[in-house]
């Protein structure tokens, strides 16, 4: 069951052409250098498929570990790196620039067998979980 989705913003530098745009097609992006999280990250493996979608491989010139990093990397004008909205919220000052093509956009889903058995304690972290996200919206 899907309990929340995040919209997939392009981060780039404050003085960055791209910087006053309402939206971007992320193939405009294509010659930029990125900052992106280590190989084997499933953030990273779903943003190079967004690229791909758009028709091209990122450059990615340097790996990290967090989100943190490529806010700061990005802020200091080393390239360009994908965020979501709760990077905006920790940090107002960046810059993300929503993407129209293609779309993206990452869901959280909660799974669980509906046979098996759940604990007390699993059903109300679940049921608070799902009620949580639907306030939200």
């Amino acid at each position: 069951m899907p309990f929340l989705t995040e919209e997939i913003f392009l981060a780039v530098p404050p003085d960055h052409r791209f910087a006053d745009r309402q939206s971007i097609d992320l193939i405009e992006a294509a010659a930029e250098p990125f900052i992106s999280l280590k190989e084997g990250n499933s953030f990273r493996e779903l943003t190079n498929g967004f690229c791909r979608e758009a028709g091209f491989e990122p450059a990615t010139i340097c790996a990290v570990d967090e989100f943190a990093v490529i806010s700061n990397f990005v802020q200091n004008g080393m390239g360009v790196g994908f965020l979501t909205e709760t990077a905006k919220e920790k940090d107002p000052s960046l810059t993300l620039i929503p993407i129209h093509q293609p779309y993206c956009r990452r869901s959280f889903r909660l799974i669980w067998l509906k046979k098996r058995y759940l604990s007390q304690a699993a059903l109300t972290f679940r049921d608070f979980l799902l009620q949580y996200y639907r306030d939200l919206n």
